[in-house]
């Protein structure tokens, strides 16, 4: 399945024109296992004209956004061996430093439980699993859209 969608994944982004990318300047921190599905993403997201960083374990994750990065989507697997997705999205929405992050969770297909959970936790949005490459960035089209649109509210108060 995810061979086929790593082809689909090239065809799909190619030399996509500047107007058709997600959003040149926006970082995404991609919270996945290592494996093929991280791998779609990386290439999928960086295609669209995100910057993309990922972290290998819980203790590389916290070093990178107490570091200075400064991401305006975390895109995470909830289910990720790296970190509980849950207590994550709680304390992201409570620590200054990730105010006003975007948090969009991949959920399996047949987890209506978990949406209710990711959302009641703090997430913004989620993804179904596994990845719809349209899908995926269908969400980080509104993601971009709902991030330039807080930037614009904070900049003109």
């Amino acid at each position: 399945m995810y061979e086929n969608c790593l082809a689909r994944c090239i065809k799909l982004t190619g030399d996509l024109p500047k107007e058709q990318r997600v959003n040149e300047s926006m970082t995404v921190l991609l919270v996945e296992d290592p494996g093929l599905p991280r791998n779609i993403l990386v290439k999928a997201m960086s295609e669209w004209g995100c910057r993309v960083v990922t972290a290998e374990s819980k203790e590389a994750l916290w070093n990178i956004l107490k570091g200075g990065l400064s991401p305006e989507l975390i895109f995470m697997d909830w289910f990720s061996s790296l970190l509980d997705c849950n207590e994550f999205c709680r304390l992201a929405k409570n620590l200054a430093y990730l105010d006003g992050v975007y948090l969009v969770v991949g959920v399996p297909r047949s987890g209506s439980s978990t949406i209710r959970n990711a959302m009641m936790a703090g997430a913004d949005d989620f993804v179904y699993q596994p990845y719809d490459l349209d899908e995926v960035r269908v969400r980080l089209d509104i993601a971009a859209r709902m991030i330039r649109y807080q930037k614009k509210q904070i900049a003109d108060n």
